[in-house]
């Protein structure tokens, strides 16, 4: 006959399930620029990062952070939250395009004039950082605005000039040619 029974109380410890999110500011970028990931976590013990370029991150805190990349082609990132519950997983694309490619316009006023006088040249250009001018009579300018602007030029002879204008996306040039006469040839033109 059993006359008393005993039981044993065992504790049990239930675990929050971690959870994460991150995202990513601006989701698109240029080459060469950056973009900010940000991760939040709960019941987390550890929270890291890893690109499918290669690139990892260990985040300060548990509960996320942020965290500033710079990819140079499009990259997904997995955030990867892990506690005593478990491992979760959550993940965002930054997309990398192309620089665009510099435009560059270049008109000379007049195209004709006589030895000793000058023209103006008149430089279009688009996404540029450096715009320069390059004469065939060996001369050369370098413009202050990116856009381009005006340069007056008085050449002795008939000279080409070309406009080069640099950029992030490669490097483009124009041409125009400025003719050069003397006062006779260029009246006698006219009568023409």
């Amino acid at each position: 006959k059993v006359t008393g029974v005993q039981t044993c109380a065992l504790p049990i410890y239930l675990h929050s399930f971690p959870t994460v999110t991150i995202s990513a500011n601006p989701a698109s970028i240029t080459s060469g620029g950056s973009s900010s990931l940000t991760v939040t976590a709960s019941y987390a013990t550890q929270v890291t990062i890893t690109g499918s370029d290669g690139t990892s991150y260990t985040l300060a805190g548990a509960s996320g952070g942020l965290e500033t990349v710079s990819p140079t082609t499009t990259t997904t990132y997995t955030a990867t939250a892990k506690g005593a519950g478990g491992t979760t997983t959550a993940a965002t694309t930054i997309s990398v395009v192309a620089n665009p490619a510099p435009t560059v316009t270049i008109v000379a006023n007049p195209t004709k004039v006589v030895a000793g006088n000058a023209a103006t040249l008149t430089i279009v250009a688009t996404n540029a950082t450096q715009v320069t001018i390059s004469g065939s009579d060996g001369t050369s300018y370098s413009l202050a605005s990116a856009s381009g602007g005006n340069q007056a030029v008085s050449p002795s002879a008939t000279t080409t000039y070309t406009a080069t204008a640099a950029g992030p996306g490669g490097t483009i040039t124009a041409s125009t040619t400025v003719s050069v006469t003397t006062a006779t040839s260029l009246h006698r033109s006219e009568e023409r």
